[in-house]
């Protein structure tokens, strides 16, 4: 019998990294700083961390500050054992919009309500065009209110 848990995207999980990283208040950021700890305080937060850390990565929301490699601060040793480094990652222009995409009020409500089971490709689809949705209607009260 296998025991292994199937991590799935946890989309509250994500805007909450999200903010996290928004509202650091640096160009950088760097997950072993103060704020990112409560995240990985024991071997199955680190496991949630570096999953949805390698989701954004794939997605290409995070980059490694330093290089332009793949280096994200994620270090797997075997199948259950991680280790979180220590370096300067940055939340990319795409992963910006990501995140206040993601943040938008009745996004989070909608995805999880109706599109549970999407992927993370999906998910992304989803999320942008809520958002323009939610925009468009905005620009159109807008500017209906300033004729």
């Amino acid at each position: 019998m296998n025991n292994k848990v199937v991590m799935k995207i946890d989309l509250e999980y994500t805007k909450d990294l999200l903010d996290l990283i928004v509202n650091d208040g640096a160009v950088d950021f760097n997950i072993g700083q103060d704020h990112f700890l409560s995240l990985q305080s024991d071997d199955g937060k680190k496991n949630k961390l570096a999953f949805h850390l390698e989701i954004l990565a794939d997605q290409g929301y995070i980059e490694n500050s330093c290089t332009k490699g793949n280096d994200i601060g994620v270090q797997r040793f075997g199948l259950d054992t991680i280790k979180i480094k220590k370096i300067p990652l940055r939340l990319t222009a795409s992963g910006h919009q990501f995140a206040s995409d993601l943040g938008k009020s009745g996004v989070i409500d909608t995805l999880t309500r109706s599109f549970k089971d999407a992927g993370p490709s999906e998910v992304i689809k989803i999320v942008c065009a809520l958002a323009k949705q939610i925009a468009d209607k905005k620009l159109a009260s807008f500017l209906d209110e300033s004729n």
